[in-house]
């Protein structure tokens, strides 16, 4: 008997369902927008998926899964155990202006996770945080085994905890920060885990690494870095205690 579960939305009945890990959603590109709605459905909402997750056996709450070609829209407050984007096909997330997306949780989030997948995580002019309820910073894996792009523009703001571009052998991870007033936070920063990573800031977007800054981690891995047109990358903390490291087994640049 099948005993693993995952949970999708449903774009027909806008309920979240509980199904086999196995089982894959057909058919055309399909938009998904959270934003907020009357009462009633936002209850009704919440209690069968609560129902779903006691079925599944599932002891935490829902992770937000984008996948199977899924474009899904954030523009209002949420909180997910995990964000999961192209997990195994294709997936797109956009936080858009107003959208202020959180972790209640302390699971790691990924974009773009197995092979053949491919994840795009959009932050436009919205907010995301990856710390848990207890403001513990969590992991961000972009391109974990597949391929991972994070894209901040329009005044986005990521304030991130342990970002790792290309976390496994195989895995290609791209973030972009383009703009004025586009920013990235970070503590511990890895770009090249153990596969291929890269950061790119433009147009004066600006990031920050308050603990460690690695390109090129382990053997394999490649790690590269763009900053131009009045881009910044901040790397400090209060105590000057932060590390800095090229190529800690290979090499990066």
């Amino acid at each position: 008997m099948n005993r693993i579960y995952r949970v999708i939305w449903n774009c027909t009945l806008q309920v979240f369902q509980a199904c086999s890990e196995l089982t894959r959603r057909a058919g055309k590109t399909s938009t998904v927008n959270l934003r907020k709605s009357s009462g009633l459905t936002t209850k009704f909402s919440r209690l069968t998926l609560g129902v779903l997750l006691a079925l599944s056996g599932s002891a935490s709450g829902a992770s937000l899964e984008v996948d199977n070609d899924q474009i899904t829209n954030i523009d209002t407050d949420v909180a997910y155990d995990a964000y999961l984007v192209g997990w195994y096909g294709t997936g797109v997330l956009n936080i858009l202006a107003g959208g202020n997306a959180s972790l209640t949780t302390i699971t790691t989030s990924v974009i773009g996770a197995n092979e053949d997948s491919e994840g795009t995580v959009n932050v436009l002019g919205g907010t995301w945080r990856l710390y848990d309820s207890g403001n513990n910073a969590r992991p961000l894996n972009v391109g974990q085994s597949g391929t991972g792009t994070l894209n901040i523009k329009q005044k986005g703001h990521v304030d991130g905890g342990y970002l790792r571009l290309g976390s496994s052998t195989g895995g290609v991870g791209t973030v972009n920060v383009e703009g004025e007033d586009s920013v990235l936070t970070t503590e511990l920063f890895e770009i090249g885990s153990y596969g291929t990573g890269s950061l790119n800031i433009t147009d004066k977007g600006y990031v920050t690494s308050s603990i460690v800054a690695i390109l090129g981690y382990q053997a394999g891995s490649n790690g590269q870095v763009v900053v131009e047109k009045g881009g910044e990358w901040l790397i400090k903390n209060n105590d000057s205690s932060i590390e800095f490291q090229i190529g800690n087994q290979v090499t990066g640049g």
